[in-house]
């Protein structure tokens, strides 16, 4: 162990591997080293600018980490390996800890120069080491006041909200399971490990071997391992969920399901097993992204976009903004899953027409997650109002036939008719419909439908329009939302075909959808000469719109006087001086009509008013 400050503040303690001597320990800090005694109390200098916490602290850490217990008898006996890798373990895990909740940052940086001369210094005596520290029993712990009630005791376990067990945390615990050697060497050295007896395969080597090949992101790798591990072996079910994530983005086994509120690492594992993370669901999001910062480098950057379109697509903007945050710590080229993250994330909070061009990047890069974006990029469009030529829906086609049995290759199938009826070609978007509708889950299909007809009413010429239109059976008329079916209705009517516009009136409908329907109808009824019929329908509906066409049912039955004042609340004044003419309500003509009429009118000339 050697020991040494950096600077005034803080102190670096390198733990390496244990070095063959028949000499005592050496313990360094700082210009100080100093032959340990076992069995005798110790004296660490420190700089006098350390202050006295801060002494105690190193001081303690360095006989956790390096001094010798006392065995039973007295005898000063040496830390196993395995203490020394439980202390690089803990290490590595509580200062992942501390970075993520901001007590410290963490960088690279060279080894500070050695001081020529001496440093002012303390001593600190230290007594013997506690006999009950035992070889492997190596405890390291930071912890403080902003983490604290997040720690439970061993004996209690943690739990879910709801009372449920969580998964212990070490069975997830990816980033002790390899080191920053090289991959060769240690994928060699852990298949030598799997028959090391002769005729007898090592279950648990096996289980080792999944781990370093998921530490290495190999998902279907380690899952082809995991084959060969006894299903009751602790932690093979876990370690296949994790397997699944790395290779497909999911888990497909639950072991993972329902541990979204585990206050430790579970917790991210947990919501990257799930294809979407169930609406309304408690995620102890500070948790996940804690786990997630402490992951290895490699681990950390592939999993990132993953995690930030999960939070995203649940409705958790923020946390996906500062999963990305943490990846981006590490300076690199952004991946393409990164920036089709951050496009989602755009999306989410409002900012639609800014996304195109990234996502354009991405689907042009051809790479995996180029499909994923040519979704995102043609559903925006859409929201937006803007075009989508016909290039964009045949490569969405040719991505729906490709990968046609997979969950994305629905949504593929769903934008590819989308995206062909928003280019113009109705046709073949009514065909593809019948195509793929039988593949299609019935929410997606009325996805489709809704979008289509819509994209009808604003942009097919009259005959494509009417040929469609006219061609709707009666189960797609009732299942139409009823802001659809008015468009299609309204479309029709100014075409001239009540009969056709008439059964998309007919869908339940609240709130202003409901008012829209009932002066439609109420329209189709004047031109059908049913006057009372449309004042009945338009019962208790206020407005110019509701006033005009009372107006209108007022003058059919011959009510002009009725008929003058509500076109004049409505403030259709040449409809008002119509209607008053027609009541020969000279004074109110006068009052309103321009001036030549009402010069007309004061001098009494009917003959020339008839003119």
């Amino acid at each position: 162990v050697t020991v040494f400050w950096h600077g005034e503040a803080m102190l670096v303690i390198d733990v390496s591997d244990p070095v063959e001597s028949t000499q005592s320990d050496v313990v360094t800090t700082g210009s100080f080293a100093e032959q340990v005694d076992p069995s005798q109390p110790v004296e660490v200098t420190f700089p006098d600018t350390i202050s006295p916490v801060l002494a105690e602290s190193a001081a303690t850490s360095l006989a956790l980490l390096h001094f010798t217990a006392q065995a039973a008898d007295g005898r000063p006996v040496k830390p196993a390996q395995t203490d020394l890798d439980q202390a690089r373990q803990s290490v590595v895990r509580e200062l992942a800890r501390a970075a993520s909740l901001g007590l410290v940052s963490i960088r690279d940086f060279p080894p500070p120069p050695r001081p020529d001369g001496p440093l002012p210094n303390r001593t600190i005596k230290l007594s013997e080491t506690d006999p009950s520290l035992g070889q492997s029993e190596i405890i390291l712990l930071a912890q403080t006041s902003a983490d604290h009630t997040s720690l439970q005791q061993e004996d209690g376990g943690i739990q879910t909200a709801g009372g449920t067990p969580c998964i212990e945390p070490s069975a997830v615990a990816i980033a002790t399971w390899g080191n920053d050697t090289e991959f060769a060497s240690q994928i060699g050295a852990g298949r030598m490990r799997l028959s090391e007896e002769l005729d007898r395969f090592n279950s648990g080597a096996a289980l080792d071997l999944a781990r370093l090949y998921l530490y290495f992101g190999f998902g279907a790798e380690a899952a082809q391992v995991l084959q060969l591990v006894d299903d009751n072996t602790s932690g093979v079910d876990v370690a296949k969920a994790m397997a699944q994530i790395l290779e497909r983005g999911h888990a497909t086994s639950g072991v993972l399901f329902g541990q979204l509120e585990c206050d430790s690492d579970i917790a991210l594992w947990s919501t990257l097993s799930y294809y979407e993370i169930p609406v309304n669901s408690a995620v102890d999001t500070d948790a996940v992204l804690r786990a997630f910062s402490a992951l290895p480098i490699h681990v950390r950057r592939f999993l990132g976009p993953q995690l930030a379109r999960k939070f995203t697509a649940a409705g958790h903007a923020t946390s996906a903004e500062r999963t990305l945050r943490i990846v981006e710590r590490n300076p690199a080229t952004p991946t393409e899953g990164q920036i089709l993250a951050a496009a989602e994330i755009e999306i989410e909070t409002g900012n639609l027409v800014l996304t195109d061009t990234a996502l354009e990047a991405v689907v042009n890069a051809n790479s995996a997650a180029s499909a994923e974006a040519l979704v995102r990029r043609i559903d925006t469009r859409l929201q937006v109002g803007r075009g989508v030529p016909q290039s964009m829906a045949d490569l969405a086609g040719a991505y729906a036939q490709e990968q046609q049995d997979t969950k994305l290759g629905l949504e593929l199938a769903r934008v590819y008719i989308e995206a062909t009826a928003a280019a113009g070609s109705f046709d073949t978007a009514f065909l593809e419909m019948n195509r793929l509708f039988p593949e299609m889950p019935e929410e997606s299909q009325r996805h489709v439908l809704d979008t289509v007809l819509e994209l009808l009413v604003s942009g097919a010429d009259e005959l494509t329009f009417l040929r469609h239109a006219g061609r709707m059976s009666e189960a797609d008329k009732a299942g139409l939302p009823p802001r659809i079916g008015n468009k299609l209705a309204r479309r029709l009517l100014d075409l001239g075909f009540l009969a056709l516009a008439q059964p998309y009136l007919r869908m339940p409908a609240s709130g202003l959808d409901l008012q829209d329907q009932r002066l439609l109808r109420a329209e189709i009824d004047l031109r059908n000469g049913a006057p009372r019929q449309a004042l009945v329908d338009l019962l208790g509906l206020t407005g110019a719109d509701a006033n005009t066409l009372r107006a209108r049912a007022q003058s059919q039955l011959g009510e002009h006087e009725a008929a003058h004042l509500l076109y004049l609340s409505a403030g259709d004044t040449k409809a008002a001086v119509r209607e008053a003419l027609l009541a020969e309500n000279w004074q109110q003509v006068e009052a309103i009509a321009d001036q030549d009429l009402a010069d007309v009118v004061s001098l009494g000339s009917l003959d020339a008013i008839s003119d």
